[in-house]
């Protein structure tokens, strides 16, 4: 059992119930926080699969655009979210905006 949680940790996969992977590694890119927003909103059943991608997915380009990430010249939102590393300062920021836990903190 030891072995399959390391193996999974080290893969980077984490259990949605675990609270959005906190024991996988560090965030680094808006597409993680979005996928982590995601998990939050849609498996702990506060917002419905469509309704949790687009929140969690505005949310992060909003925060990251407060940030003053914006996607560079001849790149595109997805890019800029799967290409930029922030730093982990930025990453708690919009994991503070843009998650919410469990449906009572709605």
């Amino acid at each position: 059992m030891i072995t399959l949680v390391a193996a999974l940790a080290i893969a980077g996969c984490s259990d949605p119930s675990s609270g959005g992977g906190n024991s996988g590694p560090p965030l680094v890119t808006g597409e993680q926080v979005v996928s982590s927003c995601f998990q939050n909103y849609f498996y702990n059943g506060i917002l419905p699969k469509a309704s949790a991608e687009a929140n969690c997915r505005s949310c992060v380009v909003d925060q990251l655009s407060k940030l003053g990430v914006d996607p560079a010249s001849g790149e595109n939102v997805i890019d800029m979210l799967t290409g930029d590393r922030l730093s982990s300062s930025d990453i708690q920021s919009l994991q503070g905006k843009c998650n919410e836990s469990d449906a009572s903190a709605q």
